[in-house]
């Protein structure tokens, strides 16, 4: 669906896997702990050209600026 309506991918499930899977997952069993939350920031961080915005990706804020300009 990324590709048809040209958009960017931030595949956070695969990543989530390929990271470990269960361990990034908390005792409740459905929502990601401190490193799955890292793993997820770090796909969406992935997904966004790195030479287009010039913000901090390494914050919250920074990345919700960066993915805010994508058009």
């Amino acid at each position: 669906m990324a590709k048809e309506f040209s958009t960017r991918w931030a595949d956070v499930y695969q990543d989530m896997i390929n990271a470990g899977g269960d361990v990034l997952i908390s005792p409740d069993g459905i929502h990601p702990n401190d490193q799955g939350h890292k793993v997820i920031f770090a796909s969406m961080v992935n997904a966004i050209p790195v030479n287009t915005y010039n913000v901090k990706l390494s914050t919250a804020q920074g990345l919700l600026q960066a993915l805010q300009a994508i058009n």
